[in-house]
């Protein structure tokens, strides 16, 4: 990478040099082209009216000889003032290539270090065209930070819903092994829950990484049917768990999408609500249109997320609250699932949360979807 920067200021150094030089040397040709056609004939005009007004004759070699010191003496002139522009542009050059190279190879610097995983940003103060590259470039060095924190995260995460399931079952089969267990139903059936989470928890991954762009059916779905299948998933469930779940219908016919997609959609919204809801829970899912957009929200009074965690809830493996989502589980892909799904339809997901009052996710799909 060195070598790289040093390649850059050598070039730029020359290139800076060779247009200084060049327009030091158009200067001089222009002025010399000036001095002859102008400044020249303004001396034979003069001498040619000094001559006019002599009362004794002079001959042509004097007036030549006369003529050709005066013209030597403004070119000594012109080339010295050359030679002094020479080493002033000279100067500046030097002067404006290190202004301009100092700053790139800061940043070639910098970009080094991310390859040993350093993400360092850069604070000092560059020329404005080199301070827009700076800005880009602490743009990617946090984004790459949140990326590094993330993995770590979800290393922990993966590691940590694996082991417990695995611990369980090494549990049972030990006990077993050692004749102080004995399998009977009960027990086969805690092994086969939790062998189907972990089942789960692969789904889960593979749903993460799948592309949903060229995997959709888009096909019409009747607002009507689509609420009933909603009331016959969760009302029985939520009024078990006393939480109050109301459907409003603001005169949405129909919408087209992925039924099966934006049922899941759905599905992780509404049970997201139900896992961090309080006490006396009430969950509010309204369909609407809004300009372009059929809208589906989804509001309940729960827990809420905090203003440091929502903006990066649709990251994969991001969970905010990390104890509190040690004890609701989780590999914390469900929102990064329902982003994906949407993106898949071109529609958008807006989210507004406030910390121990509630959240309210808007799914919003495109009116021009159609199959």
């Amino acid at each position: 990478m060195n070598i790289m920067s040093n390649k850059i200021n050598i070039r730029l150094k020359i290139a800076l040099t060779f247009i200084t030089l060049l327009g030091v040397i158009l200067s001089i040709l222009l002025v010399e082209i000036l001095f002859h056609f102008v400044i020249g004939r303004d001396f034979v005009y003069h001498i040619k009216s000094t001559l006019s007004v002599q009362t004794e004759p002079i001959s042509y070699e004097n007036i030549h000889m006369y003529c050709d010191k005066l013209l030597k003496y403004a070119y000594a002139a012109i080339s010295l003032s050359g030679i002094m522009c020479l080493f002033v542009s000279l100067a500046i050059s030097i002067s404006l290539s290190h202004k301009i190279t100092n700053p790139l190879d800061k940043l070639i610097d910098m970009v080094s270090n991310l390859n040993n995983k350093i993400y360092k940003k850069i604070d000092d103060d560059f020329p404005y065209e080199i301070d827009i590259l700076k800005n880009s470039f602490n743009q990617l060095v946090s984004k790459l930070d949140e990326q590094e924190e993330l993995k770590k995260f979800m290393i922990l995460s993966v590691s940590h819903e694996l082991k417990t399931p695995l611990t369980t079952l090494q549990c049972y089969l030990e006990g077993k092994l050692d004749g102080v267990l004995e399998l009977d139903n009960d027990s086969i059936n805690t092994m086969l829950q939790e062998i189907d989470r972990l089942k789960g928890l692969v789904e889960s991954m593979e749903d993460s990484a799948f592309d949903y762009k060229d995997n959709l059916n888009i096909q019409r779905i009747d607002v009507t049917d689509f609420i009933f299948l909603i009331n016959t998933t969760f009302q029985n469930r939520c009024l078990s768990n006393g939480i109050n779940l109301k459907i409003k219908n603001h005169n949405l016919q129909e919408f087209y999408a992925d039924k099966e997609k934006i049922t899941q959609v759905i599905n992780n919204l509404i049970e997201n609500a139900i896992k961090y809801s309080k006490e006396a829970p009430c969950i509010n899912i309204t369909f609407f249109r809004e300009n372009n957009y059929n809208c589906i929200s989804i509001a309940d009074n729960g827990m809420g997320i905090s203003k440091e965690d929502l903006p990066y809830i649709f990251e994969r493996f991001y969970r905010g609250e990390k104890s509190r989502s040690r004890k609701t589980g989780g590999l914390g892909i469900g929102l990064a699932i329902v982003k994906i799904i949407l993106d898949a339809h071109d529609g958008l997901i807006d989210a507004k949360s406030k910390l121990s009052e509630g959240s309210q996710f808007t799914i919003k799909i495109p009116v021009s979807l159609k199959n």
